[in-house]
């Protein structure tokens, strides 16, 4: 039987949630004999009239593709594998990466976000899973344990709502949450 994944596109931020997602798509790749690219974008957000001097951005990447490399060694050994690092949008380097290596899975940590539209996932996340050309598979904070489990990626605690509430207070439960849907729930069945 083919494998279902032969280029995984791993993206990280060098942060605990990150190198978590980085294990997940280790553990996919393993599984599937895959080819694993390790992306970092370095983000480059000038100020208006101080863009920094060419030097600087490409010692930035110079640095992280060492650090990047490490990685590599340490979460993926065995497996076949690129590291790559760009420069500038994050999500635009994700997704210009998965393009350029013709990647059919993209596996990037999803991010709590308070307060802002994206709710459960950052709005890199957010613009890489509305924007790609391939699957997209978020690993949320904390995620540990079995990567086959489906208690691995759903929340234990979903947010819900009665069929009596108005939608007004559905709404603003969504708002507040920063949810994109909510399940109707009535004597611990869903409606």
């Amino acid at each position: 039987m083919a494998s279902v994944f032969q280029r995984i596109l791993s993206a990280v931020d060098f942060d605990a949630n990150s190198l978590a997602a980085l294990d997940f798509a280790a553990k996919l790749a393993r599984q599937n004999r895959a080819r694993v690219f390790l992306v970092h974008v370095v983000p480059t957000v000038p100020e208006p009239g101080n863009v920094p001097p060419y030097t600087d951005v490409y010692l930035g990447e110079e640095s992280r593709a060492r650090e990047l490399s490490d990685l590599a060694k340490k979460h993926l050994g065995g497996l076949k594998q690129e590291v790559v690092v760009h420069t500038g949008d994050p999500a635009v380097g994700i997704l210009d990466a998965a393009e350029e290596f013709s990647a059919d899975l993209i596996v990037l940590a999803a991010y709590r976000s308070t307060g802002r539209a994206h709710g459960y996932m950052g709005s890199v996340a957010a613009k890489v899973a509305g924007e790609a050309r391939c699957p997209v598979l978020t690993v949320r904070p904390g995620w540990q344990g079995d990567i086959d489990s489906v208690g691995a990626q759903m929340t234990k605690n979903p947010a819900t709502i009665g069929p009596d509430a108005t939608l007004a207070q559905v709404h603003e439960a969504m708002k507040r949450g920063g949810f994109r849907m909510m399940p109707v729930v009535e004597k611990d069945k869903l409606v």
